[in-house]
């Protein structure tokens, strides 16, 4: 049995919506927890006094002293994804957008194909079948490209409504 074109890219565009789903279930269910604060050493200069010599033996008195330190960057890189992306699950989740839009314009392109097969088939029935897979494996295609979305969706809500940031 002959295996067309359309038909792979069809199967392709069914199994990555069916990854997608899996994918981004996994990295929304993820928390990352953490502190951050300021470094405490003694890289500072000493506060208080260097002591003066007192008595015969000439020992200093005083406090030599440490003190608490912030780190600071000496320069910093704007974000170039602006103020969308701050973590790498906000990254993942531009991108799975991004693919999932495109996904949209290859579904309505495989749409017209399979229209315009039926319409070119002229009562042949190899051409009618063949249209009636494409516009099959491009439906089965779009709904699970669409459930993917729709559940990235409630997964996010889901998860910034309980306040946990990733």
């Amino acid at each position: 049995m002959k295996t067309s074109f359309l038909k792979k890219i069809g199967i392709f565009f069914t199994v990555l919506g069916f990854l997608i789903t899996l994918s981004t279930s996994q990295v929304f269910a993820q928390t990352t927890t953490g502190t951050s604060g300021t470094v405490t050493g003694s890289s500072g200069t000493p506060t208080g006094t260097s002591g003066t010599p007192t008595g015969t033996s000439g020992t200093p008195t005083g406090n030599s002293g440490t003190r608490t330190t912030t780190v600071q960057p000496i320069a910093s890189l704007p974000n170039p994804l602006g103020d969308k992306v701050k973590s790498i699950p906000d990254l993942f989740y531009l991108l799975v957008n991004a693919l999932i839009s495109v996904s949209y314009v290859v579904i309505a392109f495989f749409l017209i194909v399979s229209g315009f097969k039926f319409v070119t088939a002229q009562g042949s029935e190899d051409k009618i079948t063949d249209a009636k897979n494409t516009f099959k494996y491009t439906i089965i295609g779009a709904l699970i490209i669409i459930g993917a979305q729709v559940i990235i969706d409630i997964v996010k809500s889901i998860i910034s409504g309980l306040g946990i940031t990733g």
